[in-house]
Order: structure tokens, then C-alpha cells, then sequence
């Protein structure tokens, strides 16, 4: 019995990167034989044992046969029989397909040292083309490892191509799109991820509205948007609202029907989309609109992503903001200013007026509003006093 670790951790650590998980692959087996020596098995397709104390998977080496569509449709082999090279050879890219034994000597069959040095993702064989999932897998991987200056193979993008022409791409589950892009917004380039499916033509089968977004140019503004909020390291939620920022009401629903989302992510994704595009009003609006309407439009704002009741929301939403019109990136700092003071308004101030049931409510938002016009007031004289200055100051 030998024991490789496989996989992601051999690619990462010759990377130089972080390793996060490990995968192991035991060739020359049974599955007897690692119950015998307390692991516990969890594989049901195929064997897969979990170490004893560590944990960690190991997994039978196995070949695969395709024996029906999509990414389920194979019949997996295993045994003391298959070979290092043959369980390796079924996995996707070469760069995934080096293994390491526990004496540290690496096993590179498919050249993946190679293509490594070379910043290439390329293909093993042509059974790439027999799992689907694998169109979403390699975009992904290019996203993630672009910085180090990894590209497809022209053969590997050819056959991405030929992949999405089959329409094998329609059995993928919701669930694995998800999975694939939560992973990509996850990665240091997510645009990529979108940009390769667009140019295979897979996106417009796995995921039509943001396909939609290439045909009339407003992909260009949700690239910067993404590009930007990996620059700043927006967590992947954020990442997802600016992916929609872009969209009508029709596709954004279109989308939530499409991807598996939770309660929570539609409320968080909903919450966060509005705030980016109506950050694009708050220049005019804080520095040269009629306060009073810069008064309303700022509560209702507040209100209606339920700030008051969730004033977490609001340093992401900045970040949103920020991220997608940058031209308010400094006025955001106020924006938090007049929140926290509108905040302040309670309503059991008005209860102890006497007021009673909605008038409670109706007086604490018009006092919301006087204070934020106010506060809008003071900020344009302010701003005009400055400028005043600095013009004398340049004329003198």
C-alpha cells in the first residue's frame, strides 16, 4: 500500500502558496484494509476514508468510464489494481495531477511540474471534455491564479469551446454553478471567471443574465467593479451584489431563480445592489442638490436598507458604494456621519410627547429628515467657504 498526497496541496506548495487542504490518494488497497487500521469511510460512488486522527480524505486510487451525461454520468473502478498514473490521469488539468510520496519525491506523468513553470493550465487528455463541470472549473482556476500569471492552453480553450457547443453544460445543477461561482468571486481576478465563459460561449447556457451584460457594454463597468473590489478585499457576498449592480429587475430575478441562494444572501445581495447604484446620486445630491430633498432621499435611503434596524449593513454597503461609483468614495465618510446621527433620533423620544402608534413613527422620520437636511445645509456652505478660500488663495 502507498500513500501520495495529491491534488491542490502538491500545486500550491510548489506555488509558493498557502496550503489549506490536503487530499491523499492510496494505491495498491482494499477498502478492508484501511478500516483495519481505524479509518471510517464516507465515500458512497466510490471509497473515500477519513484518517483517524488528522481526519484528512484519503482516497482509493480509481479510474473513471463515462457512462451517461453530465457530471454524475460515470462508472468509477477501484481496487489494489489501478495505478498512480491511471488514478491521476482522470483529473483535470495537469498542474492538479502531481502527486507526492511520503518521501517527499514528486510524480509527474502529465508534465504539470512544467506547465507550472510555464503559468499554463492545460488539459491531461481528452476525457476532459467528458465532465462538464470541468468548462466552470478551469475559468475558475484562471481566475484564481492570474496575478502568477497563469493562462489557458489555446488546445485546453478550443476544447472549452467544443464543450459548451455539445450542451452537455445544460445537466450541470444549480448547486455546483454555485459552488463554482462563489469560488471564482472568491479568486483575485473574478471578471475572468465571466470573461472566459463568455468567450467559450458558456455563459450565456449556465448563466444568461450575466451573459446579457456583455451584449450592450455594461460588462465593462461590472469588470472595473469586481477587479476592484478584489483589490480591496470585499468579502464574496459584496463580490455578488456588485456582479448584479448592472442588472435590470427582470435579470436580477432571473438570476436569484438561477443560483440556489439562501434567505439571508437575497436579502444581503438585494440590500447591497441598491445601495451601489444609488450611490451614484449622492455627489449631486450632498454637495450641490436642494438639502431638503437631499434630506428625503437620505432617510429613505436609510430606510429602505433597513439601517436602523441593521446598522451592520452599512460598512458594507459603503464598501459597495465605494467600489462601484468611486466618484462618492469621498463623501462616503459623511455619508456614515449623518447616518449615525439620524440614528440617534429614537422614537421613544415622541412617545414621551404623548404621541401614539404610526405618529411616533411619522414624527421620528420627519425629524430624521429635518436633521439631515440640516446636516446637508451646513456641509454645501461649508464647501462653499472652502472653495472660496482656496480660490483667493490662487488668485492672489
Amino acid at each position: 500500500m502507498q500513500i501520495y498526497l495529491v491534488g491542490g496541496a502538491v500545486r500550491d506548495a510548489l506555488l509558493g502558496l498557502p496550503v489549506k487542504d490536503r487530499d491523499f490518494v492510496v494505491v495498491g488497497a482494499r477498502p478492508q484494509d484501511l478500516l483495519d487500521q481505524g479509518f471510517k469511510q464516507v465515500g458512497h460512488d466510490f471509497p473515500v476514508f477519513l484518517h483517524p486522527v488528522t481526519h484528512e480524505e484519503y482516497a482509493l486510487a480509481r479510474t473513471e468510464k463515462k457512462s451517461g451525461s453530465g457530471y454524475t454520468g460515470f462508472n468509477c473502478s477501484f481496487g489494489p489494481e489501478v495505478t498512480l498514473e491511471e488514478d491521476l490521469k482522470r483529473r483535470d488539468l495537469t498542474i492538479n495531477a502531481i502527486a507526492q510520496d511520503e518521501s517527499g519525491q514528486l510524480h509527474d506523468p502529465y508534465g504539470g511540474i512544467k506547465d507550472l513553470q510555464e503559468r499554463t493550465l492545460r488539459h491531461i487528455s481528452p476525457a476532459f471534455c467528458e465532465d462538464p463541470l470541468r468548462v466552470l472549473r478551469a475559468a475558475r482556476f484562471a481566475a484564481r491564479l492570474a496575478p502568477l500569471g497563469f493562462t489557458l492552453h489555446p488546445d485546453t480553450h478550443e476544447l472549452l469551446r467544443r464543450m459548451a457547443a455539445s450542451g452537455e453544460l445544460c445537466a450541470l445543477t444549480p448547486e455546483r454553478v454555485y459552488m463554482e461561482v462563489q469560488k471564482a468571486l472568491a479568486a483575485p481576478a473574478p471578471a475572468l471567471f465571466f470573461t472566459l465563459l463568455q468567450d467559450c460561449g458558456a455563459l450565456a447556457q449556465v448563466l444568461p443574465p450575466v451573459a446579457a451584460l456583455f451584449a450592450d457594454g455594461r460588462w465593462r463597468r461590472v469588470e472595473q467593479a469586481l477587479n476592484a473590489a478584489a483589490k480591496a478585499d470585499l468579502a464574496v457576498p459584496q463580490r455578488l451584489a456588485l456582479l448584479t449592480a448592472a442588472l435590470n429587475d427582470a435579470e436580477f430575478k432571473k438570476l436569484q431563480d438561477l443560483l440556489p441562494l439562501t434567505r439571508e444572501e437575497r436579502d444581503l445581495t438585494c440590500i447591497l445592489r441598491k445601495g451601489a447604484a444609488d450611490a451614484a446620486m449622492l455627489p449631486d445630491l450632498i454637495c450641490r442638490g436642494d438639502p431638503l430633498k437631499a434630506g428625503e432621499f437620505l432617510q429613505q435611503l436609510f430606510t429602505r436598507l433597513d439601517l436602523y434596524r441593521r446598522g451592520q449593513r452599512l460598512k458594507p454597503w459603503l464598501q459597495c458604494a465605494a467600489v462601484w461609483e468611486p466618484d462618492a468614495a469621498p463623501l462616503l465618510e459623511t455619508l456614515q456621519d449623518l447616518y449615525q446621527r439620524s440614528a440617534a433620533v429614537q422614537a421613544k423620544t415622541f412617545a414621551a410627547q404623548g404621541l401614539k402608534g404610526a405618529a411616533i413613527g411619522q414624527a421620528q422620520a420627519a425629524a430624521r429628515v429635518q436633521l439631515l437636511s440640516d446636516a446637508v445645509g451646513k456641509i454645501q456652505k461649508r464647501t462653499a467657504q472652502e472653495h472660496a478660500v482656496n480660490y483667493k488663495d490662487r488668485h492672489a
